[in-house]
């Protein structure tokens, strides 16, 4: 079991290495950043729901993917 954790920390170590740079390098990027930041301030400032929230989850992932 331990090597399977670490292989996952691995995993997401890498992606979020990959992420950090497309954030980088990528002037798009900085605005979807800077947009999805915003909101899910605004979504937790309005206190939405858990059913608003999946939706407001799945959109930003659409976006992101």
């Amino acid at each position: 079991m331990g090597s399977f954790l670490r292989s996952r920390a691995k995993a997401f170590r890498y992606a979020f290495s990959g992420w950090a740079y497309v954030i980088r390098t990528q002037r798009n990027a900085w605005i979807h950043a800077l947009v999805s930041a915003a909101v899910f301030v605004v979504s937790f400032w309005l206190r939405l729901n858990r059913v608003e929230w999946a939706i407001i989850i799945l959109a930003v992932a659409l976006v992101w993917a």
